[in-house]
């Protein structure tokens, strides 16, 4: 689940073969949503993964690189964010790796949610699932590895 204010909070700026531009306006209402005491939980850092929607229900999965801030006229700043495409994730939940379906303009970007990211590891059959380690960026996610080409 993600955050209703999001959608007003950001916007893709720019679409690069290898580099997605975010400018965010309000960075508290972009921050995944979640429980409002847990800062940690809800902090975005290089190394977060965004949503970025498509006209079909579906998007790309990017990955932050790298966090500027930008100085408006009026004194206040936007925070630029920059991130890699990894994938696609369809509306019903299937990723695949690549990012060559990204809509022309993008409907929305937002912080992928845990089920979001949780797609990019469950392309494996469960029998020949293996779960090897934790996701370092969200240590809810289980990274897997098929067992039978891991052992063999």
């Amino acid at each position: 689940m993600t955050n209703a204010n999001s959608a007003e909070a950001a916007e893709v700026i720019a679409v690069y073969p290898n580099n997605i531009k975010v400018r965010v306006f309000d960075i508290h209402a972009f921050r995944r949503s979640g429980s409002d005491d847990n800062e940690t939980e809800n902090a975005l850092r290089v190394g977060s993964y965004l949503l970025i929607k498509g006209d079909d229900g579906g998007g790309i999965v990017a990955m932050i690189d790298t966090f500027m801030l930008e100085q408006t006229t009026d004194g206040t700043g936007n925070h630029l964010l920059e991130a890699s495409p990894i994938g696609y994730l369809s509306a019903d939940g299937k990723f695949s790796r690549g990012a060559t379906r990204i809509s022309i303009p993008p409907a929305g970007v937002e912080p992928a949610d845990p089920a979001s990211i949780s797609a990019i590891f469950s392309d494996i059959e469960h029998v020949a699932r293996f779960d090897f380690a934790r996701l370092a960026a969200d240590p809810d996610t289980l990274v897997p590895v098929d067992g039978n080409r891991f052992f063999n």
